[in-house]
């Protein structure tokens, strides 16, 4: 008997598109804590002003360390005041830590955000 051997070669692709959206930018707002219009910023933006996660920032939120507010398509804005107060705090974690270790970073960093 002729034993024959058959090969199945399967190939598969792959390819991911990412989208980046830009629509949430940081704008000028009433901050109803602050009691004044201030700069508010997307939480993606406060985390990288503030060198930590973005979850840490949600966190900051939840336990009232971060003025917020919301816009009407459900999308969260943070009050750049109450990031700078957080900044200037004693350190509660190792993610604030850093961050109080870098304030000068902080400056730098909000500017270049902010002129986008």
């Amino acid at each position: 008997m002729d034993e024959t051997k058959r090969r199945i070669e399967i190939t598969v692709e792959k390819r991911r598109v990412v989208v980046l959206s830009r629509r949430n930018r940081s704008v000028h707002a009433w901050c109803g804590t602050c009691d004044e219009r201030v700069q508010m910023v997307t939480p993606d933006e406060a985390a990288q002003l503030c060198q930590v996660s973005t979850r840490t920032i949600y966190r900051r939120i939840e336990t009232a360390r971060c003025h917020f507010m919301e816009t009407e398509n459900g999308f969260s804005l943070i009050c750049i005041k109450s990031l700078e107060s957080n900044a200037d705090s004693a350190p509660g974690s190792k993610e604030e830590a850093v961050t109080r270790s870098s304030k000068g970073f902080f400056g730098t960093s909000m500017k270049r955000i902010l002129k986008r």
